[in-house]
């Protein structure tokens, strides 16, 4: 099962101490800060088969121009994990002495790496991004001669949703919203209004996953303003993690938080997250996940 952005932020709320409705923008900003420090300090610390796989995108097709000797690379690319290259109707895996740096391929192709003639069967790899460069030139344009697996750069999640409204007397940010019919509650973020009609952004305040409803009465419990809810937008509030990364990317955004406010727990928390980090290869071995909290430094 997927992970939602509900499931995390009451813990994520406990852990760092703060009511739930307090500095909505930046706790947002550092769970997403922890899903890419999370990958990138997992892919540093741990063994290629314990990553998580929840972000390695399965073998995919790359095309190519002609005359030239690399391929784009995916915009949402973080990591290179493997490399195939079509010869006849088979594919054939570079292994891991030939994906090398940028730097050591220009050295080995030396005046080859300029000659579009210079084509043939792909022994070497090396990524400069936004390209993924080789040690031979495509002869004629393809759109699978090379696939690749690589780690996906995380889903950005937004935090908010968009509803739309009408009759407005007056709701303004810091309103925390109730629908007269859904009982849904929000904190207004942000509102746009033209004479009574317009839209608001929220944040879900009770995290009970209840919707708004179309033509429902909502009130303002700070202005006691109302409106007659319209068309509701969602936004990304998914994560590409499944359910048992919970715990870790709680502590993790709980790290990020500190980070972004410059308190002296960052120390600690490192390496609490380091240990956390550490004990996914149990996990991914499907052994018993440990409920990790602030625990400083675990041996």
């Amino acid at each position: 099962m997927s992970l939602t952005l509900n499931q995390i932020w009451p813990s994520f709320c406990r852990n760092i101490q703060s009511p739930l409705n307090s500095d909505y923008d930046r706790k947002i900003n550092a769970i997403n800060l922890a899903t890419r420090y999370f990958l990138s300090r997992a892919i540093e610390i741990l063994p290629e088969e314990h990553l998580p796989g929840d972000l390695l995108v399965p073998p995919t097709n790359l095309s190519n121009l002609a005359s030239v000797n690399y391929v784009v690379l995916p915009t949402n690319f973080f990591k290179l994990m493997k490399v195939w290259r079509l010869q006849g109707t088979l594919y054939y895996p570079l292994d891991g002495r030939s994906l090398i740096p940028y730097d050591q391929l220009l050295v080995l192709t030396s005046n080859n790496f300029f000659d579009t003639t210079n084509t043939g069967d792909i022994l070497y790899a090396a990524v400069k991004e936004p390209n993924l460069y080789f040690d031979k030139h495509f002869s004629a344009v393809g759109t699978a001669n090379i696939k690749i697996s690589y780690f996906k750069v995380p889903t950005e999640i937004t935090g908010y949703d968009t509803l739309a409204f009408t009759s407005d007397t007056g709701l303004a940010v810091g309103d925390t919203i109730t629908g007269g019919t859904s009982n849904a509650s929000a904190i207004v973020l942000s509102i746009t209004s033209d004479a009574g009609t317009g839209t608001l952004n929220y944040g879900l305040s009770n995290w009970n996953n209840v919707a708004f409803t179309a033509t429902e009465t909502i009130t303002g419990s700070v202005t006691s303003a109302t409106a007659t809810a319209g068309a509701t937008t969602t936004k990304p509030e998914t994560f590409d993690f499944m359910d048992k990364y919970k715990n870790i990317l709680v502590e993790i955004s709980g790290l990020q938080w500190h980070v972004l406010k410059g308190t002296d727990e960052i120390d600690g928390r490192s390496v609490t997250v380091d240990n956390m980090i550490k004990n996914l290869g149990s996990i991914n071995m499907n052994k018993t996940q440990i409920n990790w909290g602030y625990l400083g430094n675990v041996r």
